[in-house]
C-alpha cells in the first residue's frame, strides 16, 4: 500500500500534462483553476454591547383640558422590564424642532373648499413653521402621493399646496342616457368630461356644462349629438383657463351659461351654437354663485345663491333688466334652482326648504311648503303639468297644480 498510493498521485498529477496538447471536449467539465482557494473564516462577528447609562425620554401629557406643564421629577415614574429607574434630570423642553406632516384631501368631495383648504395650510406653515422646523404634505383621494419632502421652506410647501388638483378616479364625469321605452340606461363617456353640472338640449344637440374639477377656470363645453350619443365636439369659453361653466340655456341659436371666472366673479357667457363662438359677457354684481339659468321668452332668469337673488337678463339686448331681491329668502344661498312658467318664477330654496313663488305681473312673492316635510336641501326644479321639485336628500315630490295650498300656480300650461 505504501508503494502504490505514491504511484497513483503521480498518474494523477501527469494527466494534465499529458493532456495539454489535445482538444477540450465540449461535453467535458471546465477545466480546474488555479486561483487560491479563498480563506474561510472561521470567526463569526460578534455583537457589540454597550452599557449606556443615560438615555433621553421625551414625552408629553394631557388629560381631558389639554396639556399639563407643570409636572416635576417626582410625579413620573419610568419603568423598564418592570424595574423602576432613576431619572437623572427632568426639565421642560418647550422649543424643540417639529416635524409637521400636512395631509391633504383632494377627493371629489372637496371640490368646493379645496381653495378655503390650500390658503388655511399655508397660512399655518407660514406662522409655525422656523428654520430647525421640518414639515412635508402628503395628498389623498383614490390614491396617495408625496407633494412634497421633508423641507423647512414655507414657501415650497406653499407651492406644493397650490399645486394639488381633485382627483375622483379613471374619469371626471359621464353622461347617463336613459331609454323610456326600455327603461335601460346608457352610459357616454368622454375626455371631455370634466365635473359635467349642467346640460341643455336644442333639438339634435346636447350641450355639457364642465364646470372643471383641477384649477379655476379649467372647464368647457361638451357637445353631444343625440342620434349617436357621442360627443362630437368641446370648447371653452374663452382663452383656455379662462372659465368654469355652471348652468346652461338655450334659446333660437344661441346658449346662455352662467360661468365662473378664476377671480371668483361670475358672469353669463353668450355662445353661438351654430359654431360655438363666444359672442359676448354679460355681467352684472348679482351674480354671485348663479347657480340656475332658465329662459322665457325674450327674457332670462339666473338664481344667485350667494347674493340671494334673481337676475331677469334681456335676451334681445343681452343686458340685465332688473334684479329680485326682496324677501326670496329669510337665510342666505337660498336659491339654486330656477323654473318659469308665463307669469311666474319657481324658486327652489335650499336654505329654507320651501318653493318660492314670484308673481312677475305684481311682484308678489309667496312659498309653497310641504306639510309631508319631504323638502330637504331642494336643489333643482321643473315644470310639467304639475311641479316637481329635486330634493337634495329625498325622493321627487310632485305638487299638484289643484293643490290649495298654492294659489299662484296658474301658470298657464
Amino acid at each position: 500500500m505504501r508503494t502504490f498510493l505514491p504511484a497513483v498521485a503521480l498518474c494523477l498529477c501527469l494527466a494534465p500534462l499529458l493532456r495539454a496538447q489535445e482538444a477540450p471536449s465540449p461535453d467535458g467539465p471546465p477545466p480546474a483553476s488555479d486561483a487560491p482557494a479563498q480563506p474561510i473564516d472561521v470567526n463569526p462577528s460578534e455583537t457589540l454591547k454597550v452599557n449606556v447609562n443615560l438615555v433621553n425620554l421625551f414625552f408629553s401629557v394631557r388629560d381631558k383640558d389639554g396639556y399639563i406643564t407643570n409636572l416635576h421629577k417626582d410625579d413620573c415614574t419610568i419603568y423598564e422590564d418592570r424595574i423602576p429607574q432613576k431619572i437623572k434630570n427632568f426639565t421642560q423642553e418647550k422649543n424643540l424642532p417639529l416635524t409637521i406632516g400636512i395631509l391633504l384631501d383632494t377627493s371629489g368631495s372637496q371640490i368646493n373648499v379645496l381653495p378655503l383648504e390650500q390658503q388655511s395650510g399655508a397660512e399655518f406653515l407660514k406662522d409655525v413653521l422656523t428654520p430647525k422646523d421640518e414639515a412635508f404634505l402628503i395628498s389623498f383621494d383614490i390614491n396617495v402621493n408625496l407633494l412634497a419632502d421633508y423641507t423647512n421652506s414655507p414657501r415650497e410647501i406653499k407651492r406644493s399646496i397650490d399645486s394639488a388638483q381633485i382627483n375622483t378616479g379613471a374619469g371626471t364625469g359621464s353622461v347617463s342616457v336613459i331609454d323610456m321605452t326600455t327603461n335601460s340606461v346608457i352610459t357616454i363617456n368622454d375626455p371631455s368630461f370634466n365635473f359635467p353640472v349642467g346640460f341643455a338640449y336644442n333639438g339634435r344637440y346636447l350641450y355639457v356644462a364642465n364646470e372643471g374639477l383641477g384649477p379655476m377656470g379649467d372647464g368647457s363645453i361638451s357637445v353631444i349629438d343625440t342620434r349617436i350619443n357621442a360627443v362630437t365636439s368641446s370648447f371653452t369659453l374663452g382663452p383656455p383657463g379662462s372659465s368654469s361653466p355652471i348652468a346652461i340655456a338655450i334659446r333660437e341659436n344661441y346658449a346662455y351659461v352662467t360661468n365662473l371666472i378664476p377671480n371668483q366673479v361670475v358672469n353669463v357667457a353668450v355662445f353661438d351654437t351654430r359654431d360655438n363662438t363666444l359672442v359676448t359677457y354679460i355681467t352684472d354684481p348679482s351674480f354671485i354663485n348663479s347657480d340656475a339659468i332658465v329662459i322665457s321668452g325674450d327674457e332670462g332668469y339666473v338664481a344667485n345663491s350667494a347674493s340671494n337673488s334673481i337676475t331677469v337678463l334681456d335676451l334681445k339686448k343681452n343686458t340685465v333688466k332688473g334684479v329680485f331681491t326682496a324677501d326670496l329668502s329669510p337665510n342666505p344661498n337660498g336659491p339654486v334652482g330656477i323654473a318659469v312658467a308665463r307669469n311666474h318664477i319657481y324658486i327652489s330654496d335650499y336654505t329654507d326648504d320651501v318653493v318660492t313663488v314670484v308673481n312677475l305681473k305684481n311682484g308678489e312673492i309667496s312659498t309653497i311648503s310641504d306639510p309631508f316635510s319631504t323638502f330637504k336641501d331642494p336643489t333643482g326644479i321643473v315644470l310639467t303639468t304639475a311641479l316637481y321639485d329635486i330634493n337634495r336628500l329625498q325622493p321627487i315630490y310632485q305638487i299638484d297644480y289643484a293643490d290649495a295650498q298654492n294659489k299662484l300656480l296658474d301658470a298657464g300650461l
